[in-house]
């Protein structure tokens, strides 16, 4: 067995059945290149994020979340109404009430207008909440 079988990590041999293991669907540019967030249904190695900072870690999750919604029902970089309304629910505890709800934050989210919200977006979203908490927090 070769040195570079033997450093196969568990989610490097799980994921084997796609065609190029270093082509992931989100790539990390700031951790080794050898390294990948895998859907969480294909892998459940997470190891390496022990090796980085909690910075990268934060930015690793935000990444890995929205692909795990995205591409559901369409297009794998984009999250349709009832994806968008999937992640609401599951990461925020947001529950939607009816569609018209979703609707509007759709609306608002969706600044290139083309009736989904794309990662872009999603980190607006993300970030907009992340600053009301934390003025929530200093008071």
């Amino acid at each position: 067995m070769s040195a570079e079988a033997t450093s196969t990590s568990s989610c490097q041999r799980q994921c084997s059945a796609r065609k190029n293991f270093t082509e992931t669907p989100y790539p990390l540019p700031f951790d080794n290149p050898s390294t990948h967030l895998c859907q969480p249904d294909n892998c459940s190695d997470f190891s390496f994020l022990g090796k980085m900072s909690k910075l990268q870690t934060a930015m690793a999750i935000l990444i890995e979340v929205f692909h795990s919604y995205s591409g559901k029902e369409g297009d794998k970089n984009k999250l349709n109404k009832s994806e968008l309304k999937n992640l609401l629910k599951t990461e925020l505890k947001i529950d939607g009430g009816d569609s018209r709800e979703i609707e509007g934050m759709m609306r608002e989210l969706d600044a290139d207008r083309d009736g989904e919200v794309n990662f872009q977006e999603y980190v607006t979203l993300v970030a907009a909440m992340t600053m009301i908490s934390n003025e929530f927090f200093q008071k």
